[in-house]
C-alpha cells in the first residue's frame, strides 16, 4: 500500500525485501540475514543417524547442519563413522558372520541324522537338549546291558518320523557313534566356514551367503 507519508511511494510489507532472492539449490534453504540473501543448508524431513554406530535415528525438522553426532549419511550396519563416512568395522563384520555360521550350524545339526535302522530307514531327532539327553540315556543303558550279555534287540527307539525300533544293544551303541561323527562333520565344516571369512576382506564377508556356501 502507498505510504501515508509519501504518497508517490509504497510500503514494503513485513518481513519482504526488495530484492528478489537468488535461485534455488537442491540442499539449501535461501534466507534473508544480515542485510542479503544467504543459503542455508536444507535437510528438513531427511533422517539424521547418530555417529555411535547405534543405529538410531531422528527426523530433520530445522534448517543448518546436523548437531555434532549426527550425520545425514545413511547408517551401515557393523559401520563406524569416519567424520566423513560410514566404514565397515571389520571385527564387528567377522563376530556377526561366525554367529551367522554358527546359526547355520546349529539348524544343520537339528534337521536330525539319517540312519538306517535293522529293521528300515528312519531319522534319528537332535533337534535340542532333550533329544541329545534321549540319546545319552540310550547310550548309558546300552552299556550296561551289553556288559551283563545282552545282545537281542530289546531296546525301544522312536525315530522322528514315529516308527519305533527294536535295537540291540550293540546296535544303539553304533547310532550314537553314527550321530557323533554326523555332528562332527557339520561342525569341521563350520569350522572351515569361519576360517574362510577371516581369510576373506571387509566387503566380501559382509555380503557372504553362508547357507549357499555350506
Amino acid at each position: 500500500r502507498k505510504d501515508p507519508k509519501d504518497l508517490e511511494s509504497y510500503l514494503i510489507p513485513a518481513y519482504a525485501v526488495e530484492e528478489a532472492p537468488p535461485l534455488p539449490i537442491s540442499g539449501k534453504a535461501r534466507i534473508w540475514e544480515n542485510g542479503r540473501w544467504a543459503y542455508i543448508i536444507d535437510d528438513r524431513g531427511k533422517t539424521a543417524w547418530k555417529t555411535d554406530g547405534s543405529g538410531g535415528s531422528i527426523v530433520v525438522t530445522e534448517l543448518g547442519s546436523v548437531a555434532s553426532g549426527w550425520t545425514i549419511k545413511t547408517f551401515v550396519p557393523m559401520s563406524t563413522w569416519s567424520g566423513s563416512a560410514w566404514v565397515l568395522n571389520r571385527l564387528l563384520v567377522i563376530a556377526d558372520k561366525s554367529k551367522e555360521v554358527g546359526a547355520v550350524r546349529e539348524s544343520k545339526i537339528a534337521e536330525g541324522v539319517p540312519y538306517d535302522f535293522a529293521d528300515g530307514h528312519g531319522t534319528v531327532q537332535t533337534r535340542d537338549l532333550v533329544d541329545v539327553r534321549n540319546i545319552q540315556t540310550n547310550v548309558m543303558t546300552a552299556l550296561i546291558l551289553q556288559g551283563a550279555g545282552e545282545i537281542r534287540p530289546v531296546m525301544p527307539f522312536r525315530d522322528s518320523e514315529n516308527v519305533t525300533h527294536l535295537m540291540t544293544p550293540a546296535q544303539m551303541l553304533s547310532m550314537a557313534l553314527a550321530i557323533s561323527q554326523h555332528g562332527q562333520v557339520i561342525y569341521n565344516r563350520s569350522w572351515k566356514l569361519k576360517d574362510a571369512v577371516e581369510g576373506m576382506t571387509t566387503e566380501k564377508i559382509a555380503i557372504f551367503d553362508v547357507k549357499a556356501n555350506w
